[in-house]
């Protein structure tokens, strides 16, 4: 393979490569998308863009917008309807089909030819695997035939917090109201020694960054001291991920009462911290993981890690 070759295929991948990046969210979809009809369009032509099958009403009039936007930017020659004007030239036979929800290819197209219109530019977009896919396609009024037909993928894990909005999605909807796990750490609980010891946990959420618990952690440091400490806490979320709510790093209060038996001589103490931790969402938010880091009295510190399910 001459060097001329080895430069045009290294081209061609970096290209591909950076188009199949360029697709990672719906932005950069609808951008490619736009500059895709663009290129199909000729001078001057009348362009009718109609709606995209959307989850909500609000994807279908972004995707519209923002399409008609970018194509207008990719060329301002193409004359765009917008959709006002499609409504106004429907017969009133074809606005009682529009208002009943059923408005069929036959009929947009009827509207585009009276309105001059080379092209119409039509889609959908939703949910397929996981991921979301947003088909284009781009019907000849003259011909009544196909001139361009594209799908372009958008992993669901791009989809940032906007574009969830658009879709009508809140958190509460993927919201675990509540959480139990079982962990193991270390604690500092005397000056000389450290103690292994065990903890259940059960958190409630208050909302999406917020939760309330009780904590049961039983120690012993192997030279004759038992700790049996019960709390309750308070935790936040300061970035909770839109899709995994109570989740991410956290910032706990805590509070409550311990027993401390030692040499058959037991004290009940008032106990009082703070913590610091990162709770990670696993098997689609149902299983979790989370180290932590906690100080106070009277114990000192601790550092540990707990798995539980979220319900």
């Amino acid at each position: 393979m001459g060097l001329r070759q080895k430069i045009t295929l290294i081209f061609l991948t970096l290209s591909f490569c950076a188009r199949a990046f360029a697709e990672k969210t719906l932005d950069n979809a609808l951008r490619l998308a736009g500059a895709d009809i663009a290129r199909m369009c000729g001078v001057k032509d009348i362009l009718v863009i109609d709606d995209f099958a959307s989850p909500s009403a609000k994807m279908t009039e972004y995707i519209r917008e923002q399409l008609g936007d970018l194509i207008y930017a990719q060329d301002g020659l193409v004359r765009i309807v917008t959709r006002d004007k499609l409504s106004q030239q429907l017969t009133e036979r074809e606005r009682r089909f529009q208002n009943s929800g059923v408005v069929d290819e036959s009929t947009i197209l009827s509207v585009a030819k009276r309105l001059g219109a080379r092209n119409v530019v039509f889609g959908a977009f939703e949910e397929v695997g996981g991921d979301y896919i947003l088909r284009v396609r781009m019907i000849s009024v003259e011909t009544d035939a196909y001139v361009f037909r594209k799908s372009y993928t958008v992993p669901r894990s791009s989809i940032d917090e906007r574009t969830f909005r658009l879709l009508d999605w809140k958190p509460l909807k993927y919201l675990n109201w509540g959480s139990l796990g079982l962990g193991f750490e270390v604690n500092k609980n005397s000056i000389d020694y450290v103690a292994p010891a065990v903890n259940v946990a059960f958190d409630y959420a208050l909302g999406d960054k917020f939760s309330i618990g009780a904590h049961v952690i039983l120690g012993y440091d192997f030279h004759g001291l038992f700790t049996f400490e019960t709390f309750c806490t308070f935790r936040f979320y300061p970035k909770a991920p839109f899709l995994d709510p109570n989740s991410g790093f956290f910032i706990e209060a805590q509070v409550g009462l311990s027993a401390l038996v030692l040499d058959s001589d037991a004290h009940a103490v008032f106990n009082a911290g703070g913590a610091l931790g990162f709770r990670r969402l696993v098997d689609f938010g149902c299983l979790y993981l989370e180290p932590s880091l906690r100080v106070g009295y009277p114990y000192m510190f601790a550092v540990g890690f707990s798995a539980g399910l979220e319900f």
